[in-house]
């Protein structure tokens, strides 16, 4: 499997000046994100593809955080012992509906050729009036160059995944564009 190869140096690899740099921007971005939601110690969150849990040290230390992946390898790298980790695919998440306040969905849409499929598995697991952080890899020339490097993506135009999300009973909060990604703080309406 890509990700269980891809996890040997996947960290080494984010932790490089260039790429670390492009990381911290969009580690910002979804800080910056984060702010738009109401102050709520109980958030129960589902960090959905948190590969090594990046997105997961990047949440308020109070809320009861679960981490999936569908690479086992990257959840081994994972070095938040204070959460939970889940080997589960993301089209079929192992949980009850309505069970989160919070989905993060960092880096996982570029990998996915069924977005409709993904929004309402997301749909399903989030409670009603509940929060989605999702990215998009945009079509910018840079994230063109990922292509060259083998990698398998999807590039999405935000304006029409703005426009899956509202048909999938998603309204937009906030967003923010990054070098490589879009950011998208949606709530979710039904």
């Amino acid at each position: 499997m890509f990700w269980d190869f891809k996890s040997k140096f996947y960290d080494f690899a984010r932790n490089t000046l260039v790429i670390g740099w492009i990381l911290g921007e969009e580690n910002q971005a979804i800080k910056n994100l984060l702010f738009f939601l109401p102050e709520r110690p109980d958030f129960k969150v589902l960090d959905v593809a948190t590969g090594t849990g990046n997105v997961l040290k990047l949440l308020p230390k109070n809320y009861f955080a679960v981490g999936i992946d569908k690479s086992f390898s990257m959840l081994k790298k994972a070095k938040n012992t204070e959460k939970t980790f889940v080997n589960c695919d993301t089209l079929r998440l192992p949980f009850s509906s309505s069970s989160f306040n919070l989905l993060t969905c960092v880096g996982l849409v570029e990998y996915v050729f069924d977005v409709e499929a993904l929004l309402k598995e997301l749909n399903r697991v989030l409670i009603k009036n509940g929060f989605l952080l999702i990215t998009i890899s945009h079509t910018r020339k840079l994230n063109f160059f990922r292509f060259f490097l083998g990698e398998k993506i999807f590039l999405r135009n935000p304006l029409i995944f703005e426009k899956n999300f509202k048909e999938n009973g998603f309204k937009l909060v906030a967003k923010n564009t990054t070098l490589l990604q879009t950011q998208f703080l949606l709530e979710k309406e039904t």
